[in-house]
């Protein structure tokens, strides 16, 4: 390998040829993999993770950490002609329904719809809603969630309710830019109803936000002091609250602020509580024509998916393969996918499975009380030149699959190595006996770019 594809593969892109031009190299990459390595670790018992820690950079020098990224378009925008149909607000269909190949269906601005069985997307589902003041719903509605199979199909299970990408299929999912998360500007003590932030760009009265905890370690339950409140007005960078702060967020050694995590968008995709559904796309890179790609995503919110069941211990377990938001063996699918600013939010799985899905990007996304690793794939399984670019997992409770391992980001296989990165994210009140910020295993096959 050349010196510059090398440093493409540090990047998180596919090498350049020569020819191509130069290349960048950063000198702030750490890569990790191989050896089981917990970085930040952070379980209940004794520390929580916010990536606060000033750290040097390679040259001995220290440097701030990057800002999370602002809003942008999330990635190509997909043709929009006129839909074959659209669906009103109000709409229920008590046995779900199927997108046909070659056709488009949308709803309509603003619209609620629900649904009792599965939505089968053959064609194209288009959730389009740029005005951020209405909001767009698909709803899962009476999921019986002990009904739930699980595990590796290449059909559609009526069993297990959710919506299902399959074939040529595509999720086109748009909602009004906002910021996804930023870093409060000054500490934040109980009582307060009113904080500054970094960025507000795009929030608006009524969004929920959430402070995530920077209590020392020496305060029983630190790791737990989220504050969730909505938000009543917004001037600038000035936040005003609808209920006071419960818990005081002081700044960590002197440099570090508590992040704030948006969880409201204009487009919804959800279950109920305790009647979680799952999206998932169903091996499309083997049943997709090879000049296939899926849809990017951008500002979609996503919550009360992924479905439980008790173990044998009566702890909730996640159902395999039906998570919040779920790329099933994409292969060359999702070449070029960028998933932008969508949160994932009070959900009884995984929030983020690129599993064996290649060349995604995941931009400035956020989880937030979710089950098991927030961003995740399968042991065993490869993924190549996926990047988590200014990501935060928020929250993290145990799931009862893996009792004693609970990671913000799991550094799953990667068969290219240095193609997979991880770039200026924060992992914060991870949950378990053995838990982590961010994890690699003696499984895990190929090295990673870790940086910020």
């Amino acid at each position: 390998m050349t010196e510059a594809e090398r440093g493409d593969l540090t990047a998180g892109r596919r090498p350049r040829r020569s020819g191509d031009g130069p290349v960048l190299i950063t000198r702030r990459a750490l890569l990790a993999g191989g050896a089981a390595a917990a970085l930040l670790a952070c379980s209940g018992k004794g520390g929580e993770v916010t990536g606060r820690e000033d750290r040097p950079t390679t040259s001995g020098h220290h440097h701030e950490p990057p800002a999370p990224p602002a809003p942008t378009t999330g990635g190509t925008e997909p043709a929009a002609g006129e839909p074959d149909r659209v669906l009103a607000d109000g709409e229920h269909f008590p046995d779900g329904f199927t997108v046909p190949a070659g056709e488009t269906w949308a709803l309509d601005d603003g619209a609620q719809v629900t649904t009792a069985g599965n939505v089968v997307v053959e064609g194209t589902l288009r959730l389009h809603q740029a005005d951020p003041d209405r909001t767009m719903r698909l709803t899962f509605v009476d999921v019986d969630e002990s009904a739930f199979v699980g595990g590796d199909t290449h059909e559609v299970l009526d069993t297990d309710v959710g919506l299902w990408v399959v074939g040529a299929g595509r999720l086109d999912a748009r909602g009004a830019p906002k910021t996804a998360w930023t870093r409060l500007t000054a500490p934040a003590a109980a009582g307060d109803r009113r904080i500054t932030v970094e960025d507000a760009t795009g929030w608006r009265p009524g969004d929920e936000i959430v402070v995530t905890p920077t209590a020392p370690r020496s305060d029983e339950e630190h790791h737990t002091r989220f504050d969730r409140v909505a938000v009543a007005a917004v001037d600038g960078t000035t936040v005003e609250l609808e209920a006071p702060l419960e818990h005081d967020h002081p700044v960590v050694a002197g440099r570090w602020h508590a992040e704030v995590v948006n969880l409201t968008r204009s487009v919804v995709i959800e279950g109920t509580p305790d009647h979680r559904a799952h999206v998932i796309h169903l091996h499309q890179g083997m049943h997709a024509p090879a000049d296939f790609r899926a849809a990017p995503m951008a500002y979609v919110e996503l919550r009360h998916l992924g479905p439980n069941q008790p173990n044998d211990r009566g702890e909730p377990s996640s159902v395999g393969g039906r998570y919040a938001l779920h790329w099933h063996h994409g292969g060359h699918t999702t070449d070029g996918v960028v998933v932008e600013g969508v949160v994932v939010h009070d959900c009884g799985a995984h929030a983020f499975v690129p599993h064996s899905s290649n060349g995604m990007t995941f931009r400035g996304c956020a989880s937030h009380a979710t089950r098991g690793d927030a961003y995740w794939w399968d042991v065993g399984d490869s993924s190549d030149f996926v990047v988590y670019e200014g990501c935060i997992a928020s929250d993290v409770h145990v799931d009862g699959q893996e009792r004693y391992t609970t990671n913000g980001f799991f550094a799953a296989q990667s068969d290219e190595p240095l193609s997979c990165a991880m770039r200026g994210c924060v992992a914060t009140g991870v949950h378990g006996p053995d838990s982590a910020g961010f994890f690699w295993t003696n499984d895990s096959v190929g090295v990673w770019a870790f940086e910020d």
